[in-house]
């Protein structure tokens, strides 16, 4: 995890450097770009308390025609599969946390659009509909040597909404083809029972950092 996100961080002065050893800029004059992603998932605040950071993938396509102005549909899949051993009591439960979302941000970016610059920044937040399943395996509770109890599983499956933000840049590094890469923050409007007997606490609210690396084509 450390190394992906120091690798992200060096992303941006590759970008730099690539600027400024550029050609001459191209006008640039396009109005949709279609793209994927890969990246880490990190849960954060009391959902970290249960699950470790997971790979996520996302296909997005945006519209790319106002001034300063974007607007990106996406679909994006987490699979959080690894508990986080370290925070519960029974290190050895076996949990599984499924999302599935559908979202549309706004994005703003700062540099003039069309001008033929290679490197793009943006900033932006959306909302997002998640559809979610959360699987917890039945457990056998040790008391001492002579007495235990089971736990039944359980699983739980809804829908609920999402609100995010997010920072990045493109860079252009052929006519119709983009270097991404992307910072945000998610909140998925849900929570998880508590399960006493298993010392498992209430989870309200998921929340996410997505650090994202990806390519899009531009036309």
């Amino acid at each position: 995890m450390k190394r992906f996100s120091v690798a992200l961080l060096c992303i941006p002065c590759l970008f730099s450097g690539m600027t400024l050893a550029a050609p001459n800029p191209v006008q640039f004059s396009d109005n949709w770009a279609i793209g994927f992603s890969y990246g880490q998932a990190e849960p954060i605040g009391m959902l970290r308390a249960r699950y470790l950071p997971t790979s996520s993938f996302a296909l997005g396509l945006t519209n790319t025609s106002f001034d300063h102005h974007d607007v990106r549909g996406y679909l994006e899949y987490l699979d959080l599969g690894r508990t986080n051993h370290e925070r519960l009591h029974y290190d050895d439960i076996q949990m599984r946390l499924q999302i599935l979302g559908l979202g549309v941000d706004w994005l703003y970016r700062p540099l003039a659009q069309n001008t033929g610059r290679r490197l793009d920044l943006f900033v932006g937040g959306g909302l997002q509909l998640d559809y979610w399943k959360n699987e917890r395996d039945t457990y056998e509770v040790v008391v001492d040597s002579t007495e235990s109890f089971m736990v039944e599983g359980l699983t739980r499956q809804e829908a609920a909404w999402g609100f995010g933000f997010s920072a990045g840049a493109n860079y252009r590094f052929l006519r119709h083809m983009s270097l991404d890469l992307e910072l945000s923050y998610r909140v998925i409007m849900a929570s998880l029972w508590p399960a006493l007997d298993m010392r498992l606490e209430s989870v309200d609210g998921f929340q996410f950092l997505r650090y994202a690396i990806g390519i899009s084509y531009v036309w």
